[in-house]
């Protein structure tokens, strides 16, 4: 980092194989420093600058944000980002009120419509490469027999849907309450790494059953998520309504499995996310 000027490490936040990330100043400002490792470091810095050039202007002010990019050294695979105030929103929504979680899950899906602003198009839905994708991966035992009914219920479903109208657009591709901060009624999202063209829906799902397992809610669930967080970020209208009853619900049972392979060791999660799935094949029944 000596060759970064005005910098200034001070807490380590990650270490992890192929990326550091320490909280520090840059010069006066407060700052977060992403420093990749590998063969993709400059592709990884040189992609997050250029798509944070793209959504910063409409993500600079007022109640939704985004950190912005100080400095890009792709040379030395370092990124130096604004601080995002507050705590991250999967703690906000877990500890909200049903009336504030509501509001919250609104402007969430209000931030995800801001960040893609007019970068969307209307395309054909091919579902089979979803299920592949996570037919691919090893499932553990103990839910084999879960994992084998909710598998058995997606795949008529992606039958139906082959073809389907999906908007597809520029999303952040890892768009969770993990990766907003909220702090005095502002939304300001982080670990933006690039242009990621994908459905709307698949972020949405995303968002709704990482809040369902990290910050349970009480009341009834629809489709294996709450129902006032289904209705709320759907309130945003980041998704076309057309989709809340096709590509949507699909997703859902995606996110579903594949969060189930990641959290069935995590005594809490793990037994959250199978009760969700528990409740997706029963509203499936109906």
């Amino acid at each position: 980092m000596a060759q970064v000027p005005f910098c200034r490490l001070e807490e380590p936040l990650k270490i992890g194989d192929n990326s550091h990330v320490f909280a520090g100043h840059y010069g006066d400002v407060r700052a977060v420093y992403k420093w990749f490792q590998g063969p993709r470091a400059a592709d990884i810095v040189a992609d997050s600058q250029s798509e944070l050039a793209e959504v910063t202007p409409r993500l600079s002010s007022g109640p939704l944000q985004i950190n912005r990019c100080l400095l890009a050294r792709p040379d030395l695979g370092v990124v130096v980002l604004s601080h995002a105030p507050g705590p991250r929103l999967t703690g906000v929504i877990a500890d909200a009120d049903p009336d504030h979680r509501a509001a919250l899950m609104q402007q969430a899906g209000a931030w995800l419509a801001a960040y893609i602003g007019p970068r969307h198009r209307s395309g054909s839905f091919g579902p089979g490469y979803w299920l592949k994708q996570l037919r691919a991966r090893a499932v553990p035992p103990l839910d084999e027999g879960l994992l084998t009914a909710l598998m058995d219920t997606l795949m008529p479903m992606a039958q139906d849907l082959q073809g389907a109208p999906v908007t597809q657009a520029a999303t952040h591709g890892d768009f969770a309450a993990i990766n907003l901060h909220y702090a005095d009624g502002v939304m300001t999202g982080v670990d933006v790494q690039g242009t990621a063209w994908l459905p709307v829906a698949r972020d949405i799902a995303k968002f709704l059953v990482w809040s369902t397992i990290h910050g349970p809610a009480p009341g009834p669930s629809l489709c294996g998520v709450p129902r006032a967080d289904l209705a709320a970020i759907l309130a945003s209208k980041a998704l076309p309504l057309s989709e809340a009853e096709t590509t949507l619900p699909f997703f859902i049972g995606t996110q579903l499995y594949g969060r189930l392979l990641e959290n069935h060791r995590h005594s809490t999660r793990g037994d959250i996310t199978r009760q969700a799935i528990l409740n997706y094949l029963e509203w499936r029944k109906t």
